[in-house]
């Protein structure tokens, strides 16, 4: 049988105070870079949503103008970055986010929708410099489509 020898623990076992520091700072590097981060990528986030929301309420001004059997419309406008939804709610735009409106049919800045369906249609180009989405209105269907 072989001697049984005790275990000797060297001084190399553990971590240094030197080694722990240098592990909580670049902790503490890692989470000051966050928010630099994520306010960077707060234009973009703004800017889907708002063409999110859009997209959203020419469906739902479609939807009415189907369901009440009545023309139901979105004033548009380009220079305050408001629009208007049937109903008088007005929606304005997050700061720094705009839009630019082509109408395909009855020209103006408002997109109707008619009890069958259909639109006059138009193009909405939504957001800030460097993230832009289109959101389209279909003018025979009256169709909202918006590119992600």
């Amino acid at each position: 049988m072989l001697p049984i020898r005790p275990s000797r623990i060297g001084d190399d076992a553990g971590y240094t105070l030197v080694e722990l520091l240098v592990v909580l700072a670049v902790i503490g590097l890692v989470i000051l870079s966050v928010p630099t981060l994520l306010s960077a990528a707060r234009p973009a986030v703004e800017a889907k949503a708002a063409a999110r929301l859009l997209a959203q309420d020419l469906s739902t001004a479609r939807q009415t103008a189907i369901l009440k059997r009545r023309e139901t419309g979105v004033v548009l406008n380009a220079q305050t970055g408001r629009y208007a939804l049937a109903g008088g709610v007005l929606r304005e735009l997050p700061k720094g986010v705009s839009l630019s409106f082509r109408a395909t049919a009855g020209g103006g800045n408002t997109i109707l929708f008619y009890p069958d369906g259909s639109s006059t249609g138009g193009i909405v180009d939504i957001g800030d410099a460097a993230h832009r989405h289109r959101i389209i209105a279909h003018w025979l269907s009256g169709r909202i489509s918006l590119d992600e």
